[in-house]
């Protein structure tokens, strides 16, 4: 499939989504021309729908108050924290 040219890509991403995806992509706005657009740039767009924008200040407020519960392993809290940190914007 990646051999394939990018507009032959998008045309059979599109077929296959199915009638309700379609309807939401077409409500889609997008920077590029549709003869440039990618499949990523649109997996992208529908990423941004379904999971909406990340409150930043909620994320870091949740990492900050998580602290080790007792009995908890520390491998556990770690992953935890780390997964938490993720949606944080912290710089790394």
């Amino acid at each position: 499939m990646n051999q394939q040219p990018r507009a032959y890509q998008v045309a059979l991403f599109l077929h296959t989504i199915g009638d309700k995806a379609l309807k939401v992509y077409d409500g889609f706005k997008f920077d590029t021309a549709d003869d440039q657009r990618t499949v990523d740039e649109i997996v992208q767009k529908f990423e941004t729908f379904a999971i909406g924008e990340i409150n930043e200040t909620y994320e870091r407020y949740i990492f900050n108050r998580r602290n080790q519960h007792e009995g908890e392993s520390f491998e556990t809290f770690l992953t935890t924290v780390q997964s938490l940190v993720k949606t944080c914007g912290f710089a790394t």
